[in-house]
């Protein structure tokens, strides 16, 4: 009998890239000599926010460090 996959886990695997992107994201950013490299895209998000709000940023991680 199989169990069901948690739900944090279907929920963040909307996220999930393949190894093949990863190292695809990463040639791109070599070759354009970026300094950071994202993937996937989303992730930006989570920078800007992090740059415009730092305090919520990181009480919001460590709660969910705590939470794991």
């Amino acid at each position: 009998m199989r169990g069901r996959v948690p739900a944090d886990v279907l929920r963040s695997r909307r996220y999930a890239i393949t190894a093949g992107q990863c190292a695809a994201a990463i040639r791109r950013g070599v070759e354009r000599d970026a300094r950071t490299v994202m993937t996937p895209r989303a992730g930006w998000i989570l920078v800007a926010l992090a740059r415009l709000l730092p305090s919520v940023v990181q009480a919001r991680m460590a709660a969910m460090n705590e939470s794991a």
